[in-house]
């Protein structure tokens, strides 16, 4: 997170707007689709009541991992299936349709502003429910849900080259401070640029210097910047996107097949990606980043993925701990 010590009661400020809020439980929307998209191997496809847009992502080999010492060692990743990912994050309107509230803390971004203050729990559960809800269109050992962290990095990179950072033009993020990295905000919307108008965004003033300097700061509407080569939107900041791996402090080294983590238990789950509030060099390719399940704030969303059923045995939602209700989601 980003401090800056002489502004200690805009950090202060910043510190309540991302990590506290009122949530409240809800019940689920109802909703049950009546459009039902044809999902073929090698397509993309929509789910046209939703509006959610999943890119197919071929199978294939990737370098992963980067050189700071949570992304270490770089290693060989094969991915043997193919799975689809959405075009977007998941927005606010998305996200309401199915469970029948908006928890984010920025709803004046508007309803296609990514969703947050959603937990991974949260955004398990959505996979599971709409799992159920199409589950007879679905190919068969497949599942909606999260990406694993291999499946997300995959994506993310779209067969770039090793050592690319950004994609367009391809290279390094070319960063000129903490706030400053021209290439990144044609492509995702981090401190440097993410700047509102909109009532209730967070403390901003004191990310300087800056080439969009702002008194406040929050979410956008998704798909507003360049998509990578594959097609897919705000991979990089906007908000982090939780994966469905249990946490681990390094990745196994040689050469892994199908990776899904950890395979036993464990506390954090990861996010990728970087969010509106994260200096550029959190916005990069390699950059990771976890917390505990029961996590939430105003710069952590989620996007939908329809991918084999892991061999964890972790697809079922493990029942959450703490007070009854914090979610709207079913977690049987």
């Amino acid at each position: 997170m980003l401090v800056n010590a002489m502004a200690p009661l805009a950090t202060s400020a910043l510190l309540l707007c991302l990590f506290f809020g009122h949530r409240e439980p809800a019940s689920q929307s109802g909703f049950l689709p009546r459009q039902f998209p044809s999902v073929r191997e090698g397509r993309d496809f929509v789910l046209p009541e939703l509006g959610i847009k999943l890119i197919w992502c071929p199978p294939g080999d990737f370098i992963m991992g980067g050189t700071d010492i949570t992304e270490e060692p770089p290693h060989p990743v094969t991915l043997s299936q193919g799975f689809w990912l959405g075009e977007t994050e998941i927005t606010q309107a998305q996200y309401e349709k199915v469970v029948g509230e908006n928890p984010s803390g920025f709803p004046h971004a508007g309803p296609n502003a990514p969703v947050e203050c959603v937990d991974w729990y949260d955004a398990v559960a959505y996979g599971k429910t709409l799992t159920k809800l199409y589950q007879h269109i679905l190919p068969e050992g497949y599942v909606f849900g999260l990406p694993t962290e291999a499946q997300w990095a995959h994506a993310c990179r779209a067969q770039l080259p090793y050592g690319i950072e950004i994609y367009d033009p391809p290279g390094p993020l070319n960063q000129e401070g903490d706030y400053m990295a021209p290439l990144l905000d044609e492509l995702g919307w981090y401190s440097g640029n993410s700047g509102v108008t909109y009532p209730g965004g967070c403390p901003s003033y004191f990310w300087v210097p800056s080439n969009h300097p702002s008194e406040t700061a929050g979410t956008h509407p998704v798909a507003q910047k360049k998509p990578n080569p594959w097609g897919f939107y705000d991979m990089l900041g906007n908000v982090s996107e939780w994966c469905f791996d249990i946490h681990c402090y390094r990745y196994l080294s040689g050469h892994q097949i199908d990776p899904e983590g950890p395979l036993v238990t464990g506390e954090g789950r990861v996010y990728r990606g970087g969010a509106w509030y994260d200096s550029c060099d959190s916005c990069r390719v390699f950059d990771r980043t976890h917390d505990h399940p029961d996590f939430w704030s105003f710069a952590v969303g989620f996007r939908l993925a329809l991918r084999p059923i892991t061999r964890t045995g972790h697809d079922g939602i493990p029942k959450k701990e703490g007070p009854a209700g914090h979610s709207p989601l079913n977690r049987e």
